[in-house]
């Protein structure tokens, strides 16, 4: 009889069963919940920052939950496109309580502390089930650590980027749930049981894999990071559940299955709404994005172990080649290899670096992001495995050091010594990360003294172009010129804004000039529409009229439904003395609101320049029917009928502009004319008289005045 020979497969130690939630609990849970909202409170009173004013002040489909077609249909090329769960979250702040602020950095306060819960959740129930000491401290100390690092307070303080907390909220829900639905044997069966098979899961065990679907949908739905999420699961269970990834699918296939389905959903997504800045079709190719991403990549990590300085906006991807990052690139490379070689030999630390790297590198690899080259958000969720990788690996060095006490005879009390300064140091540690992030907290309190920072300690073009924007607001056009001007250097966009600061300062010529630069070097950009209705504005002021009106037309093509910028053009094309197709366009605006008094009155204004007295005594008549106590208009139709040569008719809106306006000198000149035309000379002479006491010097009021007096008619009233 031959020898078996025993087997090879690395065994695991049994799942414990599960318990109901033990009161200890209770403490850790309270302590979290406690030093999240102590570290956060100072933010409640932030103000709207950045990418906040379209996300949330300018968003209309936040301003109404019902019908939910609304909230999850978020527009396009804004920071919630493609995410209705931000969207409609922040539908549900809007309806609580409006856009007073402190109400979203709430809801971003709680998201924090409930990432935090399941983190927690998640590191305990994995270290337990490895048998680790102190599972409950270690994943406590894992926790805290990444709550209160300053290196997350972006995500929590800038609104908008709660996408990426919501996101990392269903990532670990998703992994909490699969946990949860782990098999009752975990995968351990001998060699000779034979193939897995699937078999029906506990109901509970139904209800955890229902929820990890459902979370990793709606992530799905909340930021396009979640698309690792699946094989993150898939990776956990063939660390700490089965013995290869084959059994794990043939034992959890639906479970997979339902999460690989979620993928659908983020296809779906980036189908209807895709974005400009992201993706293959971008400026920036892959490649240099890759570059880029190194450098940053040592930026984050540096950030993990000493969080300073940081910053808000790092700027655009820049041009580099191999030969500008080969330091960064080699470090890359050596920690991905040693990632891989962790995750063959000590698959456990494996996986927390083969998570870090998976996490980040939806956004840190070589689908470039063109509007971005990093930010300290994207470090969210992958920091977790950072924070776990720390505690577990302080609480195996600090077991080493009791280990070590113990073996050379030392007494109890010394093993509790070690501990106890351990535990000490740990809460130092925490302290003076909460406190640091207390400090960012305040910073984002001050958007001037913000981008101030951002600018002296990462200087580029897009920050000095936001902190010209405070100065504006402020009222310090000298600082915001000049911060303008240095950040059309690198940012050619920023020249929107330079032009528009001069043409407000007055300085018309240098503001066109910009202008006009900004409009030719960015034909397809957002701005343009604006830019080029300023630069219409900008002509006309200097009497540029048809220069104006030329600049008007092009945006009718894109916009033609802008009833603002056609009201321009046929304003500028009545200043040019274009008189026919300014009427045109003012028909065309009166069509769309007849019930606007302002722009019957403006047509009747040009037709009447025109010459075309019929129609503006029509639409005068109109625009008096929508504000009949309008003088303008009162004297305006009694004008027309003298020209008309119908003063009898006149006279009456005469008298009635004068009642509306006794006061005004126009309205006595009119009435005057009217009553002189209908022969009343003493009358009139009167009314000419009293205009000259009122308007002293005025040229029409005194011929009229020199006319009646001699017995003859008088010219035409051009009312006021």
């Amino acid at each position: 009889m031959t020898a078996t020979r025993p087997s090879r497969v690395r065994q695991r130690p049994p799942i414990p069963p599960a318990r109901p939630p033990r009161a200890h609990l209770v403490v850790p849970i309270l302590l979290v919940v406690a030093a999240g909202a102590a570290t956060y409170w100072n933010s409640l009173g932030g103000p709207f920052i950045w990418d906040d004013q379209i996300s949330i002040v300018t968003n209309r489909t936040i301003q109404q939950l019902w019908p939910l077609s609304e909230p999850l249909r978020p527009p396009r090329e804004t920071p919630v496109a493609g995410r209705p769960i931000v969207n409609l979250s922040l539908a549900i702040n809007y309806a609580i309580g409006g856009l007073s602020g402190c109400g979203y950095h709430a809801g971003n306060i709680a998201l924090h502390i409930a990432c935090a819960l399941l983190l927690f959740g998640i590191v305990r129930r994995t270290l337990a089930r490895l048998a680790a000491p102190s599972a409950d401290r270690t994943a406590l100390a894992a926790t805290l650590l990444w709550m209160l690092h300053p290196l997350q307070s972006e995500a929590v303080d800038y609104i908008t980027q709660r996408s990426e907390s919501l996101m990392a909220l269903c990532f670990l829900l998703t992994l909490y749930g699969a946990i949860r639905a782990r098999p009752g044997d975990g995968g351990r069966r001998p060699a000779s049981a034979g193939p897995l098979r699937p078999k029906a899961a506990a109901p509970s065990a139904t209800r955890w894999q229902t929820l990890s679907v459902v979370a990793c949908a709606c992530g799905m739905a909340a930021k396009e990071s979640m698309v690792v999420a699946p094989l993150v699961v898939v990776l956990y269970d063939r660390t700490f559940e089965f013995r290869s990834i084959r059994d794990a699918i043939r034992t959890r296939p639906y479970l997979y299955a339902g999460l690989a389905a979620t993928w659908i959903v983020l296809g779906a997504l980036l189908w209807q709404q895709p974005r400009s800045t992201a993706g293959l079709s971008t400026a920036v190719d892959p490649w240099t994005y890759l570059l880029n991403q190194s450098q940053m990549l040592i930026v984050y990590l540096r950030l993990s172990v000493w969080p300073d300085p940081l910053i808000l906006d790092y700027g655009l991807p820049r041009a580099l080649g191999l030969g500008d990052v080969v330091p960064e690139v080699v470090v890359a490379l050596l920690l991905i290899a040693a990632s891989g070689i962790a995750l063959v030999r000590w698959p456990r630390i494996g996986f927390l670096a083969a998570a870090f790297f998976l996490t980040l590198a939806p956004t840190s690899s070589v689908i470039p992001i063109a509007s971005e080259v990093g930010a300290e958000r994207r470090m969210y969720l992958p920091f977790a495995a950072l924070a776990t990788l720390a505690a577990v690996g302080g609480r195996w060095l600090i077991d080493r050091v009791v280990a070590r006490t113990a073996r050379r005879g030392s007494s109890a009390a010394s093993a509790v010594r070690v501990g106890g300064m351990a535990a000490g140091l740990t809460a130092i540690v925490l302290a003076a990360l909460a406190v640091r992030t207390m400090y960012r907290n305040a910073e984002y309190a001050r958007p001037p003294a913000l981008w101030a920072r951002i600018v002296e300690r990462r200087p580029h073009g897009r920050a000095r172009m936001a902190l010209a924007t405070e100065m504006v607001a402020a009222g310090n056009h000298a600082g915001a010129l000049a911060q303008l001007r240095e950040a059309v250097r690198d940012f050619p966009d920023a020249r929107y804004a330079l032009g528009t600061e001069l043409v407000i300062g007055g300085r018309l010529d240098d503001g066109i000039a910009e202008l006009r630069q900004f409009i030719q070097a960015r034909p397809e950009h957002p701005n343009r529409i604006p830019a080029r209705t300023l630069l219409a504005q900008a002509l006309g002021l200097e009497k540029r009229f048809a220069e104006a009106a030329d600049e008007l037309r092009p945006i009718l093509k894109i916009v033609p439904g802008s009833e603002g910028v056609r009201t321009l053009l046929a304003d500028m094309l009545f200043a040019s003395g274009k008189t026919d197709e300014a009427a045109a366009e003012f028909q065309t605006l009166a069509a769309r609101r007849p019930d606007s008094p302002a722009l019957e009155s403006k047509l009747a204004a040009t037709l009447l320049t025109a010459g075309r007295l019929s129609e503006a005594a029509e639409h005068f008549q109109k625009a008096l029917q929508l504000e009949p106590r309008s003088a303008v208009l009162n004297r305006s139709l009694a004008e027309v009928y003298v020209r008309q040569n119908d003063p009898a008719r006149a006279e009456p809106y005469a008298r009635e502009a004068l009642r509306l306006e006794p006061g005004n000198a126009s309205a006595h000149n009119v009435l005057g004319i009217t009553l002189a035309a209908n022969g009343n000379l003493g009358e009139a002479i009167g009314h000419f008289q009293q205009a000259l006491r009122i308007s002293p010097g005025d040229p029409q009021a005194q011929a009229n005045l020199e006319r009646a007096l001699r017995g003859g008619g008088t010219g035409s009233a051009n009312p006021r």
